[in-house]
This record gives C-alpha cells, sequence and structure tokens, in this order.
C-alpha cells in the first residue's frame, strides 16, 4: 500500500518533477559541451538525442581507463568504456560515457 501512495504522490507532481529534472539535464549539457568544446584537441562527440548520456572519444596521450584511474585520483568519476563493452580489447578504450543527469556533475 505504501509504495502504491508514493506512486500516487509522484504521479500528481510530475510536471513540477519533470521540470525540475530537465532543467538539470539542461544546464549540465551546457556546462559538459562548453568544456568538450574549448577542448576538442583531446575530445570528440556526438550530442545526444534523447537522454543524459554522453559516449565521448578521448583523443589524448592516456587510455580511458587510464584516463578514469587519474580522474579517481582528483574525485572525478567516469565510466571507461570497459564498463560498456565484453571485450576490453576491442578497440574502444579511448572512449568513456559522461553522465550530467544529477545536480553535481
Amino acid at each position: 500500500r505504501a509504495s502504491e501512495l508514493q506512486a500516487l504522490m509522484v504521479l500528481r507532481a510530475r510536471d513540477v518533477l519533470l521540470e525540475r529534472n530537465l532543467g538539470i539535464i539542461r544546464r549540465n549539457l551546457e556546462i559538459v559541451e562548453r568544456f568538450l568544446g574549448e577542448n576538442s584537441d583531446l575530445f570528440s562527440y556526438v550530442k545526444p538525442t534523447a537522454g543524459c548520456v554522453l559516449w565521448v572519444e578521448f583523443k589524448g596521450p592516456l587510455t580511458s581507463t587510464e584516463l578514469g584511474a587519474a580522474l579517481a585520483e582528483a574525485g572525478i568519476s567516469m565510466k571507461p568504456s570497459y564498463c560498456f563493452t565484453p571485450d576490453p580489447d576491442d578497440g574502444v578504450d579511448q572512449y568513456f560515457r559522461i553522465g550530467f543527469g544529477e545536480e553535481k556533475v
């Protein structure tokens, strides 16, 4: 019963929740795109048509796994390509994923 009541409360507040979450996504996408554009010598990407995830190519001297380790040391989280492919040696180790749907990116 409690879960049904929670679902009803969320449905009643859907417009407010959608506007809030879409605002977060739009602001964060602008920040991420600005950063990637200013560093286009190191990154390339295709703007998503839906959702809040970018699949980014890193054109720098590191693999995405090495980049992820370096960023983790600085407290920054990213998901290297090995998280999304069954074969870590399939030639996509220069790619990583950025999610930008949360308050803090």
